[in-house]
C-alpha cells in the first residue's frame, strides 16, 4: 500500500473543485483517503496526537439548517473539520439525512419520517435552529456520501439500529469507507456493525474504565475503533488506556462544555485536547478552530 504523507495535525479532508454555486468556499485543504486503514491511521494522527474538529449534526447556525448539505459547506469554510450527520430511512425505503424521528422540528413539514415517501420529503424545506424556514432541502445519504467525497470525512450518526446493514450496504456502493465513520451506541451494535462489515471505522461508546474495558473484550478490533468518550471530560484512566491501545478519543463539547468555553474562553478547548480528546464534536466549529489558530493550529502547540 503506498504509503500516507502526514499533513499537519489540524488539516481534514475538504473539498478539490468548484461547489455548488449556492455553497460557501471551502478552506483549500485536502487530502483523499480510498481505504479505512488510512482514514483511522488520519484519525489517530502522527504519536496520536491529533487535534480535530467534529461538526455535531453538520455545523448549524442562522440559515444553516442541521443535516444539509450547504451547512456542511459552510463548516468546512471556517475550519476543517469531520461533519457528523444522522440517518433515518423513508417509507419507500430510502436513507436521508434527518436527526428526529418527527419532521416538526427541522422542515416545514409534519409527521414521521418513515411515513413519508422521499418524493415527498424532497417537497419540504429545512428549517435553521431559529426555525426559519430555508431554501435547503432534505439529502438522501446516497447524494450526501457523493457530496463529501473528496472534501470531507462522515460520521454517520444511525438513528435506527435496523438500519445498519443498509448504511453499509450505501458505504459499499458508494466507495465510501474511506471517508466515512459509523456511529454506534452500545457495544453489542459496535460487534453487530463489525460483523457486517470488517472494513468499516466505528465510532463506539465507551465513557468510563470498565465500558471502556468491556469493549475492548469484545473482538471489535482496536484498529477499526474511534471512542466517543461522552459529553463530560471522562475519568482519565479512560484516555490513558485509549492510548496504551492505540484508540482515538472523541469528545462531545456539544451543550456544557460549548457553554462553558463561552463562558471562559478558547482555552477551555486547548485544554481538552491536553487532557487526551483527539477530536472534539461540537457545536461551535468557529471558536474551535480559532483556539487552535492562537496555537498555529497544530499538535506541537498544544500538547
Amino acid at each position: 500500500m503506498r504509503r500516507m504523507a502526514w499533513l499537519p495535525a489540524w488539516i481534514l479532508v475538504v473539498l478539490i473543485g468548484a461547489c455548488s454555486s449556492s455553497m460557501p468556499e471551502p478552506v483549500p485543504a485536502y487530502h483523499g483517503f480510498s481505504h479505512a486503514d488510512q482514514l483511522r491511521t488520519y484519525l489517530w494522527g502522527k504519536d496520536g496526537r491529533s487535534c480535530l474538529i467534529s461538526a455535531h449534526r453538520g455545523g448549524p447556525g442562522p440559515g444553516f439548517p442541521e443535516n444539509a448539505l450547504e451547512t456542511f459547506a459552510h463548516s468546512l469554510s471556517m475550519a476543517p473539520c469531520l461533519i457528523e450527520c444522522d440517518v433515518r430511512v423513508s417509507r419507500d425505503g430510502i436513507l436521508v439525512l434527518m436527526h428526529d424521528a418527527t419532521l416538526d422540528r427541522t422542515t416545514n413539514g409534519t409527521g414521521a419520517v418513515v411515513e413519508k415517501d422521499l418524493a415527498h420529503l424532497r417537497q419540504l424545506r429545512l428549517r435553521d435552529p431559529f426555525g426559519k424556514v430555508t431554501a435547503h432541502r432534505i439529502p438522501t445519504l446516497g447524494e450526501t456520501l457523493e457530496w463529501a467525497r473528496q472534501r470531507c470525512v462522515l460520521t454517520l450518526d444511525v438513528k435506527e439500529k435496523r438500519l445498519y446493514a443498509m448504511v453499509l450496504d450505501s458505504l459499499e456502493c458508494h466507495h465510501a469507507r474511506g471517508y466515512a465513520v459509523v456511529i454506534t451506541y452500545s457495544h453489542e451494535q459496535a460487534v453487530r456493525v463489525n460483523a457486517l462489515d470488517a472494513g468499516v471505522v466505528i465510532s463506539a461508546s465507551a465513557s468510563s474504565l470498565p465500558s471502556l474495558q468491556r469493549l475492548l473484550k469484545t473482538g471489535v478490533p482496536a484498529a477499526r475503533l474511534v471512542v466517543f468518550v461522552g459529553t463530560r471530560e471522562p475519568d482519565p484512566e479512560v484516555y490513558r488506556m485509549l492510548r496504551a491501545v492505540g484508540i482515538p478519543a472523541i469528545l462531545g463539547t456539544m451543550n456544557h462544555l460549548d457553554r462553558l468555553a463561552r463562558r471562559r474562553g478558547d482555552e477551555v478547548y486547548r485544554e481538552l485536547y491536553r487532557s487526551g480528546a483527539q477530536i472534539l464534536s461540537t457545536d461551535s466549529v468557529r471558536r474551535v478552530a480559532r483556539s487552535l489558530e492562537k496555537t498555529g493550529r497544530g499538535s506541537a502547540d498544544i500538547y
